[in-house]
């Protein structure tokens, strides 16, 4: 799951992942689960 500070925008070479605030070092932002599509890095 994605936090909640942060949002996907298109950017010129795809999509990037921005965040709404600044966070701390260490700080989670995203925790994997069973919703998350994954695809393999040979795709």
């Amino acid at each position: 799951m994605i936090h909640s500070d942060t949002y996907i925008a298109s950017i010129p070479k795809g999509l990037g992942l921005f965040a709404k605030r600044h966070f701390k070092r260490g700080e989670i932002l995203w925790i994997a689960d069973n919703i998350d599509v994954k695809i393999p890095l040979s795709d």
